[in-house]
């Protein structure tokens, strides 16, 4: 189950980069509209350099489409973890625990005990409670 942040995140993102799709959806159909027509044309030397122009800026447009996506997955990514480090670092102030470490990235001796200090479930609550980013 995806968090309410992170679905909203998702959706600020899509918003931000769709305008920036619809200009590469546009530019790849007139690449390809262009391509054909050049093709079919008695001079296929300069058809050639155009269809070539025509693909790198189309190649020049995605790279930066994917250049501002990953920027943008970065930047939602650490403010999701700087909230989800928040909450942890709450519950665990709140319980009175002064380290808080991934149980699962060390064996303990007594795994019935790993439970009792398991803040998973409270912090994914309180997580869902918080308003929209």
């Amino acid at each position: 189950m995806e968090s309410p942040q992170l679905e909203f995140a998702s959706m600020q993102l899509k918003n931000e980069l769709r305008p920036s799709a619809m200009r590469l959806n546009k530019l790849k159909e007139d690449y390809d509209a262009e391509a054909g027509r050049l093709a079919k044309a008695d001079e296929q030397g300069m058809a050639k350099i155009k269809i070539e122009q025509k693909r790198i800026e189309l190649l020049a447009e995605a790279k930066e489409y994917e250049t501002n996506l990953a920027r943008r997955k970065s930047e939602i990514f650490k403010v999701t973890m700087k909230v989800v480090q928040g909450v942890v670092d709450e519950i665990a102030r709140e319980a009175g625990y002064d380290l808080v470490f991934d149980a699962k990235a060390f064996a303990t001796p007594d795994a019935s005990r790993e439970s009792v200090y398991d803040i998973s479930e409270q912090v994914l609550e309180r997580l869902k409670s918080l308003p929209r980013m």
